[in-house]
């Protein structure tokens, strides 16, 4: 039994269905299909969601991993201390410091090698989340309503400041459920080029579209709506997806 078969007897013991852990660790249905195939093996960033989310732990999974030596954790005792903090996290948090996370990450190649091995300063939070004004673009859509233009007027909204957000879209309809539900507000960072399997925002033909990045389309997270194909039009990048707004109490 590999790591695939590991995670589908957890995925049955909570009672989920591909789709809703593919909602909770933000993926697709495929890629939850693929690991539990044992095509493909979860990021670092997809196992710090999916070991809270499956309430198991490292050992479990990778249990049956070749090589590896079972009395050994595969994670260190801080690292699981991280991770237990983390499932404590509302899911907004857990937003926030992913992204926090992904950031750092992608900085390390341009840092000094001497500067590697010391240990970052914690960034200093505010007690409360400041509320700033976001251009707000409201006619965007996950089924592709709308109408885009870069330079057309956008109206302002206000929500807690997120790093790195530049704005604020709206989202219609339900080909991106169970991640994102119509009439969801999502952050957004301006960028004209995205990595496989981001979640971005994309227009097409002067419609915009919330969508997942494929090889060679824009995958719908929902089965009942279809993936969206560059031959029917030129499809460009608007952004990154950052996030949801979080809803008023």
């Amino acid at each position: 039994m590999g790591i695939g078969s590991r995670i589908r007897e957890a995925r049955l013991a909570c009672h989920y269905t591909q789709e809703e852990l593919a909602g909770l660790l933000g993926v697709s249905k495929g890629a939850v299909a693929n690991y539990e195939n044992g095509l493909h093996t979860p990021k670092e960033a997809v196992l710090c969601r999916l070991i809270p989310a499956l309430q198991v732990d490292a050992n479990f999974l990778f249990q049956d991993v070749e090589g590896m030596p079972q009395k050994n954790p595969v994670f260190t005792q801080e690292e699981l201390r991280f991770l237990e903090k983390l499932r404590r996290l509302s899911s907004y948090d857990r937003e926030t410091l992913s992204y926090l996370m992904d950031r750092q990450l992608m900085a390390l190649p341009e840092r000094a090698p001497e500067t590697l091995s010391q240990t970052p300063a914690a960034p200093s939070l505010p007690p409360e989340e400041p509320i700033r004004l976001y251009p707000f673009l409201q006619y965007a859509a996950s089924a592709g309503t709308g109408v885009y233009s870069a330079d057309m007027p956008l109206e302002t909204v206000p929500a807690p400041a997120r790093r790195g957000a530049d704005f604020i879209v709206g989202v219609s309809g339900s080909s991106m459920e169970p991640m994102f539900q119509d009439g969801d507000l999502l952050y957004v960072a301006k960028t004209d080029s995205l990595s496989l399997h981001d979640i971005g925002l994309f227009s097409k033909d002067g419609g915009l579209y919330v969508k997942e990045a494929g090889a060679d389309r824009l995958l719908s997270l929902n089965g009942d709506f279809p993936d969206v194909f560059p031959e029917e039009g030129e499809i460009r990048v608007v952004g990154r997806i950052l996030g949801k707004v979080p809803r008023e109490e």
